[in-house]
C-alpha cells in the first residue's frame, strides 16, 4: 500500500549536492529522478527521466545498466519503501546515490548498513529547497549513501577521500566498507 505524501516530502536537492556529484561522475545528467517533486517546484537536478508522484516510481523499473546513475532524495514519510526499492534496483546493476537523513537508527542498522557500499558524511545539514526557498533550519544530519557495484568505485575509494565529490565545506568523512 502506498501512503499519501506529506507536504514536507517535497524537498528538492540543492545544487551544492548534485553538481559536484555529476562532475565527479563525469556525466551531464543522472539517469533518473525516481521521486521528482512535480507541481511543487521545477525539477531540481538534471536527469534523463523523471518519475513524479503521479507516476509512482515505486512501481516502475529504474534501470539495469552499471553505467547508469540515479540520485534518490526519497520522501521521508515513505523512507522505508524507497530504500527497499533502491536496494532491489541496485541488485539489478544500476548505481544509486541516496541522500538520506540519519533519524531512524533501527532502519539504518537492519536495512541500510548491510547493503551500502560506502557513505559520505556531510559536514553540515543539507538545506533543501522547499517551494522555491532554502530551508534555513534543517532538522536532521544527512549522508550520501552509495548502493551499487563495488567494482564501479573501489578505485575511487582507494584514492584520497579529498578528491571525492562534495569536498571542502560539505564533506565530513567518507566511510569505506570492506566489501571489495
Amino acid at each position: 500500500m502506498i501512503r499519501l505524501l506529506k507536504d514536507n516530502d517535497y524537498y528538492c536537492t540543492p545544487p551544492n549536492i548534485w553538481k559536484p556529484l555529476l562532475q565527479f561522475l563525469q556525466i551531464p545528467a543522472f539517469h533518473l529522478d525516481p521521486c521528482s517533486p512535480v507541481h511543487r517546484e521545477p525539477f531540481n537536478f538534471p536527469a534523463d527521466a523523471y518519475y513524479t508522484e503521479q507516476d509512482n516510481g515505486l512501481l516502475h523499473p529504474w534501470g539495469d545498466d552499471p553505467s547508469q546513475h540515479i540520485l534518490l532524495n526519497p520522501p521521508y514519510s515513505q523512507y522505508d519503501l524507497w530504500i527497499t526499492k533502491a536496494l532491489q534496483e541496485s541488485a539489478k546493476g544500476v548505481n544509486i546515490w541516496a541522500l538520506l537523513n540519519q533519524s531512524n537508527a533501527n532502519f539504518w542498522h537492519d536495512v541500510i548498513n548491510p547493503h551500502m557500499r560506502f557513505k559520505i558524511h556531510l559536514r553540515s545539514r543539507v538545506k533543501f529547497i522547499i517551494n522555491g526557498s532554502v530551508n534555513e533550519n534543517p532538522r536532521y544530519d544527512n549522508v550520501l549513501v552509495f548502493f551499487g557495484s563495488s567494482d564501479s568505485y573501489k578505485n575511487y575509494l582507494k584514492s584520497d577521500p579529498g578528491a571525492f565529490p562534495l569536498k571542502g565545506e560539505l564533506i565530513y568523512d567518507v566511510r569505506r566498507l570492506g566489501r571489495y
